[in-house]
């Protein structure tokens, strides 16, 4: 799922999609005789897709306290990756309708408009200047780093890369912008829209959250010894004891920084967890696929927002706190607000926030779950082979032209679909071949593609640790999802 990314003060956002807003309160003595001050809460919105029952239509929103407010009041696909909360100002970005899109106070800000579509990963507000990264689409496939500023376009390096992705972004004390992504599992960082090594080549840290605080830059993620976060200045901070570890299993997805304290969450060795200075936390046992978890900090309080035990749902200080079924969690921030005071921010779009708060029976199925039965049963069916990789496939038309190698462009047909039969992407569906370069395209896709021969036609059935992993890409391609690819090799083009 993440999808999403994680500023500490994320949505994107946070990891993934986390920015946060962290505040300090001050208590002064009153002059006896006086009225009291009214009593200040914590303002918890957790933003994400909702989804009414059955239906399986992802509508953009974000729970405030008990009430769930929803963005979007029409029938077309949206979700809320980040959110970030400036004063008054209720800030979210995600997609709607296959476009990059902002809310502020409920009001849509369109950042793409294009048939390809693209994606809002993050959102951050400094000094009344909104800061968007995320990606736009070029001919379906080809996914390019973006970044935007007050809605328009800042022009960012792509310099050799093909498929890119701006997920995490922050402002220094000095104005200098600093983004980070990947390129599939290639880590990127920019700083004013051209590309630069924050963290040293020797040192392999999955980015899943981005925070400047302290004059430092904060990284945080994974390594092949365990969770961790980069600080500059300092360098690898490892959380836990290092040892050998599974990518998959052992993640960082989310930080926050308050005054000295750095804030973690994550899961590892099978539990969610949150560090506070390298000391865990543990909140409950690791679903069988674990959402991204997003932390957030109000003075001593710490909020963790993801899939627990008992389905959707946050945890404040460790203690759970439900949410209304049918939200999947993308993102957490936090304010203060003065308690008897009235909510004033205008959510226009929105008819009947309230939601019926049902008692979440059994565990959804994850598109994991859903693909390792499929992939169990799909093995044993007569024609289809399967890799030392997990990539399985069967041929339609063998080819007597050339196989092509990594490096080599390629001109192809391809329709490609879910477990569930939606298209994601097809250039049939487009009426026109497509001209690619192999070293682009996913794993399963490059392993796939050099075992044809131009003349071809295979079709390929490619786990999510061949394809997107645990990322989501757009609203179709959840986390954890297998693709099926139908492929058609016209020619190879060194």
């Amino acid at each position: 799922m993440n999808k999403k990314i994680s500023i500490g003060g994320h949505l994107l956002l946070t990891a993934g999609l986390l920015c946060t807003l962290a505040f300090t309160v001050h208590a002064q003595r009153k002059p006896a005789g006086k009225p009291a001050a009214p009593q200040q809460q914590t303002d918890v919105y957790v933003g994400g897709e909702f989804h009414m029952g059955d239906n399986t239509k992802a509508i953009a929103a974000y729970y405030k306290n008990d009430v769930l407010v929803k963005l979007v009041d029409d029938e077309s696909q949206s979700t809320v990756y980040s959110m970030f909360i400036d004063g008054n100002d209720v800030y979210a970005a995600g997609i709607h309708n296959r476009q990059a899109v902002y809310w502020k106070n409920g009001q849509e800000v369109r950042l793409t408009n294009s048939k390809d579509g693209g994606i809002a990963s993050c959102i951050i507000v400094v000094k009344g200047d909104v800061y968007v990264t995320g990606l736009e689409y070029e001919m379906t496939y080809l996914a390019r780093a973006r970044c935007w500023k007050n809605g328009q376009t800042v022009k960012v390096s792509l310099d050799g890369l093909g498929h890119s992705i701006a997920k995490y972004v922050a402002v220094d004390d000095n104005g200098d912008v600093y983004m980070a992504g990947h390129k599939y599992s290639q880590p990127l960082y920019w700083r004013n829209g051209e590309r630069v090594e924050i963290i040293d080549k020797s040192v392999y840290l999955e980015p899943r959250g981005l925070v400047i605080a302290n004059k430092a830059i904060y990284v945080v993620g994974s390594t092949e010894h365990g969770v961790a976060y980069w600080k500059g200045g300092t360098g690898t901070v490892l959380l836990g004891v290092p040892r050998p570890t599974d990518l998959e299993k052992d993640k960082g997805t989310s930080i926050a920084v308050s005054g000295n304290d750095v804030y973690v969450a994550g899961y590892e060795e099978g539990f969610v967890k949150y560090w506070k200075n390298g000391v865990a936390t543990v909140l409950c046992k690791t679903p069988e696929y674990p959402d991204p978890y997003y932390i957030a900090t109000d003075g001593n309080d710490v909020y963790v927002a993801g899939y627990g035990e008992g389905g959707t749902q946050y945890w404040k200080n460790g203690k759970t706190v439900a949410l209304v079924p049918g939200l999947l969690v993308t993102s957490i921030a936090v304010k203060k607000s003065e308690g008897n005071a009235k909510y004033t921010v205008k959510i226009t779009p929105v008819a009947n926030n309230k939601q019926p708060v049902t008692p979440a029976t059994t565990a959804p199925s994850t598109p994991k779950t859903e693909a390792d039965r499929f992939l169990a049963e799909n093995k044993k069916r007569p024609g289809v082979t399967t890799t030392a990789s997990g990539l399985q496939y069967e041929i339609f038309k063998t080819g007597t032209g050339a196989k092509p190698t990594v490096s080599d462009l390629i001109k192809v047909n391809y329709h490609g679909t879910l477990l569930n039969g939606d298209v994601f992407e097809s250039t049939i569906n487009r009426g026109e071949p497509i001209t690619l370069s192999l070293k682009d395209m996913v794993e399963g896709l490059k392993e796939g593609l050099q075992l044809m021969n131009a003349g071809g036609k295979y079709k390929f059935f490619i786990p999510a640790n061949l394809a997107y992993g645990n990322q989501a890409i757009g609203n179709i391609i959840k986390p954890g999802s297998l693709i099926v690819m139908e492929v058609e090799l016209l020619e190879v083009v060194r």
